[in-house]
């Protein structure tokens, strides 16, 4: 099977056990890595069990969707309220040559990005492409564009994952989608 037939079967499974009273299934476990964030301290998978977490993919120099993604996190973090150290958020960066944990703190800032519970995270390139790939998430290279720049292809859907790093599911960035995403979120939480 392709791995976008794996994807999409991943992420139609997500959605149609989402929103349905019980807590969404474990679809795959997170494995280890070790990255930075933006203040240029480690963050390592392990630094986040305990907690319920939710995760994007995404690049400060984003022409398009990224700024979206960044702001519906910051919806959910705001209608999720402050959980202290039960839940964090984390963006992964898909562009980690250009996006270095100063890069990443301008974002934060120019986003008013409350770091206390989100970490921004970048890595080396390798590394960065084998973290996103390990979400089971499509991300394309670099392509130039007609209009001056560049964008990097990637996928667009939150991801939820909870206390033991099992990731709980894939969820679309419209409104629909975040409110499962909350509302699954909330489950996980109050197991």
């Amino acid at each position: 099977m392709s791995r976008a037939l794996v994807i999409a079967a991943l992420v139609l499974l997500a959605i149609a056990c989402s929103g349905s009273g019980s807590a969404p299934p474990s679809l795959l476990r997170v494995p280890d890595f070790s990255l930075t964030d933006q203040a240029g301290q480690p963050l390592r998978a392990s630094d986040l069990e305990g907690k319920i977490w939710i995760a994007d993919f995404f690049f400060t120099s984003c022409p398009t969707i990224c700024p979206v993604l960044t702001t519906q996190m910051q919806n959910l973090a705001r209608r999720l309220g402050d959980r202290g150290d039960e839940l964090h958020f984390v963006s992964f960066t898909v562009d980690p040559r250009v996006d270095t944990p100063e890069t990443l703190q301008t974002y934060a800032e120019r986003f008013s990005i409350d770091t206390r519970h989100w970490s921004l995270v970048t890595g080396e390139p390798a590394a960065m492409r084998r973290v996103v790939e390990s979400f089971r998430v499509a991300v394309g290279e670099p392509t130039e564009q007609e209009s001056g720049g560049y964008d990097i292809a990637h996928d667009t859907h939150f991801v939820l994952v909870d206390k033991t790093r099992h990731l709980r599911g894939y969820y679309p960035h419209d409104g629909e989608g975040v409110d499962r995403l909350a509302r699954d979120a909330l489950h996980l939480l109050n197991e």
